[in-house]
C-alpha cells in the first residue's frame, strides 16, 4: 500500500541539513509526545539510521518486526466519540487502549473499544463489491470491481435523483462525514433517515423543554456529592459510560466525604447494583415519582430553594399545584412508600452538590417526554444549572453538528413511500434497520418493494443479504474521520481519527466512496463535495480548528498543527462553553399522562427490554469477545435469556434453562429462563442485541462438528421483533409468558447455584397494595 502522506523534512545531523522525504506515521513516531504539536527537528542528533527505518506500513505481511508504534484516533462505532492509542507491531494492530490526553475519557477504555481488533481482523469482513445475481434458487453473489460497482449505483442514483425517488439510510453520523452526507443527499433531493436502536429522541426533546438546549448538557457528577438516577445506567450503557465511570470514581473516592447515590429503576441494572439504595418502581411512573420529591422539596424544606424558581416553576400557584402527587397519593401506583420519597427528597436538600438525571426505560413510554421533564425540573427547582456538580450546558460545537435520529413520523413516511413504490433507488450504510426496527413498523417488507437496494457494509448482515450489491466499507482503524463526542464536557472538543493500518483487501472508506459516487454524477455535487479524498475534508476541518487560533494545540505553520493533532488525536478548546444559566424556567409538567401499555389478553408481566454493556442494540454481535463477555449482573452470555422474579418462578413452575415463549400483540421469542433475585414480580427483562438471521458466518466452539456454531447468525431471540412499532416506546410493552417444555444449559460464569443473601438482610421485591404496606423492597 502507498504511504498515506509525505512530509519534507529539515534535519541537522553533524551541522549539515538535510532534507528527507518522511512519511507521517515515522514522523510521529520519531518526534514523540508533544504538548504544543509544533515540532521542530533542529541539532538534534538523531542517529542517521533511526531516521531510515521503514515504516510497518511497506513491511510484508509474513515479516516479523520489533518495530512498534502507537497511534492515536477514535473509537469509531464501539464507542462515543473517545480516543484511543492503537498499539502497532509489524503493520498490525495488536492493542487498544484509552487516549490519556482526551477529556472524555483520559485514557480508560470499554470492553466494546477493546474489541475493535475483532472488528478489523475478522474473518467475515465483506473485501471486495460484490453483486447479486441469478433469480429464485440459483441466485447468488458474484465479485465485480470498483468501477463496474459505482457506475451502475451512479446511474441508477442519478435517475432516481430526477424522479425524487432516492432514499439515504444510515446510523448517527457526527462530523465531517455527517456533513458530506447530508450535501450529498441535498444535492440529489433527497434526506438522510437516521435510525438508531435506542434512541435518545425523548432526552433531547427533554433537554430543549426543561433547560432551552439543543445538546445533551454535561452532567457534572464527578464533582457531586449526591446522585439520584431514574433509570439511567451510565455505569453501563447510558450515553457515555467510559466517562461516566471515571467521573462515578471520583465521585465516590475523591471528595471529603464520600457521595451518596440513590437509583430508581424497575429493573436492576449495573448502575443500580452500585447504588448505596436501589429503589424499585412500576415502570412509566419516575415522572409522577419526581414531582413528588417536588412537592416535599416545596413544602417541607421551602426555606432551602429559591421562591422565584419555586413560583416560575408552578406558574405562580405554588406547591398547591402538586397537591395530587403528595407521597400518599401516588406510593400505590408507583410502588414508591411516602417515607422513601420524603427520604430522598431530604437527601437532594441536604447536600451541597446534589444533581437529577433520567433515561433508559424511564423516557421509553407513551409519557416519556413528561416523565423526563419532571426528573430534569428538579435540577432547576435545587438551582443547580451551570453550577459544579450540577448540570452543565454544552457549547455548539466547531467540529460539526449531532445528526438526531429520525422520528416515527419520518420513518413511516419512508416506508409508505417503499410500499407504494415510490423508492426507486435506496442506499443504506451502518444501519441494519431489517433487525433493529421493530418488526411491526414493517421496514423489512417494505424494502422488497425497492428496485436497486444498495448497501455499503463491512459484513453481511441481515438488511445487506438483501441488497443488489454491496460495497465493502473499511472500518474505522482503516480510515479518516472526525467525531465529536456526545456529550462534550462543558466545552469544546473534536476527535480525530486516522488510519494506524493498510486496508484490509479492497474495500474503501465510507466518505470516500460518496466522494466517488459525487464525481461520477458530476454536476453540482462536484462542487459541493469539492474533495478528492476524505481526508482531504478532514484536513479542511483541521484548517478551520488551526484558523481560530483556539485550542490546546498551537503551531506556526498549518503542517506543524496538523501533525501535532494527529500525535493528540483530539483537539480541545476550554474557551468555547455553553449558557451558565437558564434564560428562562419553564413550568413543571404537573398533568403527567396516565402510563399505558400495549398489551392484549392475560398479558400480566411489564416486559423490559435491556442494552448489555457489550453487545448495546446488537452491533457487535459478531465479534466473539463481546459475546464471550459475561453481563456483569447475571453472568450469562451468548444467549437471550430472561430475568424473572424467583417467587414468579415457583409460582409459573419455571426453572433456569427453561425455554420460555414470550408474547406481545407484536409477534413472540422464545428466550432461557435465568431466577434474579433482583427481579420485581411483575417484571420480565430481555436482553437486546442478538437473534440475527444474517450476520456474518463466524465459527466458534470445539473443532467438532456438531458443536461449532455462528457467532452473530441465527443465535438467541430479537426482542425488537416483538415492540411497539414507535422504538422510542421499547419499555410500554405488557406480555404474557408460557413454558415450551424444552430446556436448555444457559451459558453463565456464576456456576448454577442462586445468589442469594442472609434472610434477615435479603430485600424482598413486592407490589404494594395498600398505603399501610411499606415493604423493604425500597430499601
Amino acid at each position: 500500500m502507498l504511504l498515506r502522506t509525505v512530509q519534507l523534512v529539515i534535519i541537522n545531523i553533524g551541522g549539515k541539513n538535510i532534507i528527507m522525504e518522511l512519511s507521517r506515521r515515522k514522523f510521529l513516531k520519531l518526534s514523540g509526545a508533544s504538548a504544543l504539536g509544533a515540532v521542530i527537528f533542529n541539532g538534534c542528533g538523531i542517529p542517521e539510521q533511526d531516521l531510515i527505518v521503514q515504516s510497518p506500513l511497506n513491511m510484508p505481511e509474513d515479516q516479523v518486526s520489533s518495530l512498534e508504534a502507537w497511534y492515536a484516533t477514535s473509537s469509531g462505532p464501539y464507542g462515543n466519540g473517545e480516543g484511543i492509542l492503537v498499539r502497532i507491531v509489524g503493520g498490525r494492530a495488536v492493542k487498544i487502549e484509552g487516549n490519556p490526553d482526551h477529556p472524555v475519557n483520559n485514557g480508560k477504555s470499554s470492553g466494546k473499544n477493546q474489541a475493535g481488533l475483532q472488528g478489523l481482523y475478522n474473518p467475515d469482513r465483506i473485501l471486495n463489491p460484490m453483486k447479486r445475481v441469478g433469480i429464485g434458487a440459483s441466485r447468488r453473489w458474484i465479485d465485480i470491481t470498483w468501477e463496474e460497482a459505482l457506475s451502475e449505483i451512479s446511474n441508477s442514483i442519478k435517475t432516481s435523483s430526477e424522479t425524487n425517488s432516492l432514499a439515504i439510510v444510515t446510523n448517527k453520523q457526527n462530523g465531517t462525514i455527517g456533513e458530506i452526507t447530508n450535501t450529498f443527499a441535498n444535492a440529489l433531493n433527497s434526506n438522510v433517515t437516521v435510525i438508531e436502536a435506542v434512541d435518545h429522541t425523548n432526552l433531547n426533546q427533554s433537554m430543549l423543554d426543561v433547560f432551552g438546549q439543543n445538546t445533551i448538557p454535561n452532567f457534572d457528577l464527578g464533582n457531586s456529592d449526591f446522585i439520584l438516577s431514574f433509570g439511567a445506567d451510565f455505569l453501563g450503557t447510558w450515553l457515555s459510560p467510559v466517562k461516566y465511570s471515571r467521573d462515578y470514581g471520583k465521585f465516590r473516592q475523591e471528595n471529603d466525604h464520600r457521595g451518596k447515590f440513590i437509583q430508581i429503576e424497575p429493573r436492576m441494572s449495573l448502575t443500580g447494583a452500585n447504588a448505596d439504595k436501589w429503589v424499585y418502581n412500576t415502570p412509566g411512573t419516575e415522572g409522577k415519582i419526581a414531582l413528588s420529591i417536588a412537592y416535599v422539596i416545596m413544602t417541607e424544606h421551602a426555606d432551602k430553594v429559591d421562591s422565584q424558581v419555586v413560583s416560575d416553576l408552578t406558574e405562580g400557584k405554588g406547591p398547591g399545584q402538586l397537591e395530587s402527587y403528595a407521597p400518599a397519593n401516588i406510593s400505590n401506583e408507583t410502588g414508591v412508600s411516602p417515607d422513601v420519597i420524603k427520604d430522598i427528597a431530604e437527601e437532594i436538600i441536604s447536600h451541597k452538590h446534589s444533581i437529577i438525571i433520567g433515561g433508559g426505560s424511564a423516557g421509553a413510554h407513551g409519557n416519556g417526554i413528561e416523565n423526563l421533564n419532571a426528573i430534569y425540573s428538579l435540577n432547576v427547582l435545587i438551582s443547580n444549572i451551570g453550577k459544579e456538580g450540577g448540570v452543565i450546558f454544552n457549547p455548539k460545537s466547531i467540529g460539526g453538528d449531532q445528526y438526531k435520529a429520525s422520528s416515527l413520523n419520518e420513518l413511516q413516511a419512508l416506508i409508505s413511500d417503499m410500499n407504494a413504490k415510490n423508492i426507486d433507488t435506496a442506499i443504506i450504510r451502518g444501519s441494519n434497520p431489517i433487525h433493529s426496527l421493530p418488526s411491526s413498523l414493517g421496514f423489512e417488507n417494505a424494502l422488497v418493494n425497492v428496485k436497486n437496494l444498495y448497501c455499503i457494509s463491512s459484513f453481511m448482515d441481515d438488511t445487506a443479504a438483501m441488497a443488489n450489491i454491496i460495497l465493502p466499507e473499511s472500518v474505522y482503524l482503516e480510515t479518516w474521520g472526525d467525531d465529536v463526542p456526545n456529550p462534550l464536557p462543558g466545552y469544546d472538543v473534536v476527535t480525530f481519527q486516522q488510519p494506524v493500518v493498510k486496508t484490509l483487501n479492497d474495500s474503501k472508506s465510507y466518505g470516500d466512496i460518496i466522494l466517488a459516487l459525487s464525481k461520477n454524477i458530476g454536476g453540482d455535487l462536484s462542487t459541493q463535495l469539492p474533495w478528492e479524498t476524505t481526508k482531504d475534508a478532514i484536513r479542511d476541518k483541521a484548517n478551520k480548528l488551526y484558523q481560530t487560533g483556539r485550542g490546546t494545540i498551537k503551531s506556526a505553520s498549518f503542517e506543524a498543527f496538523w501533525n501535532g493533532l494527529l500525535q493528540r488525536g483530539v483537539w480541545v478548546d476550554q474557551e468555547n462553553k455553553g449558557n451558565k444559566s437558564l434564560s428562562n424556567i419553564k413550568p413543571l409538567p404537573v398533568s403527567i399522562s396516565k402510563t399505558e401499555y400495549n398489551s392484549q389478553s392475560g398479558a400480566n408481566y411489564h416486559l423490559l427490554p435491556f442494552e448489555t454493556n457489550t453487545l448495546g442494540d446488537g452491533i457487535g454481535a459478531n465479534i466473539p469477545w463481546l459475546q464471550n463477555i459475561p453481563d456483569l449482573l447475571t453472568t450469562a452470555a451468548w444467549e437471550t435469556w430472561m430475568e424473572i422474579n424467583p417467587q414468579t418462578a415457583s409460582k409459573e413452575g419455571i426453572v433456569e434453562g427453561d425455554i420460555i415463549n414470550i408474547t406481545s400483540p407484536f409477534g413472540n421469542i422464545n428466550a432461557l429462563a435465568y431466577i434474579h433475585p433482583a427481579a420485581a414480580p411483575n417484571v420480565i427483562s430481555v436482553p437486546m442485541g442478538l437473534g440475527h438471521k444474517n450476520y456474518g458466518r463466524f465459527r466458534v466452539g470445539p473443532n467438532i462438528e456438531k458443536y461449532r456454531t455462528f457467532v452473530g447468525q441465527d443465535r438467541g431471540a430479537n426482542v425488537f421483533s416483538i415492540i411497539p412499532a414507535d422504538n422510542r416506546l421499547w419499555a410500554s410493552m405488557k406480555v404474557s409468558i408460557s413454558k415450551t417444555g424444552n430446556w436448555k444449559r444457559l451459558p453463565k460464569f456464576e456456576g448454577d447455584v442462586l445468589p442469594t443473601l442472609p434472610d434477615q438482610t435479603q430485600p424482598t421485591i413486592l407490589p404494594i397494595t395498600g398505603l399501610n404496606d411499606h415493604h423493604n423492597d425500597n430499601h
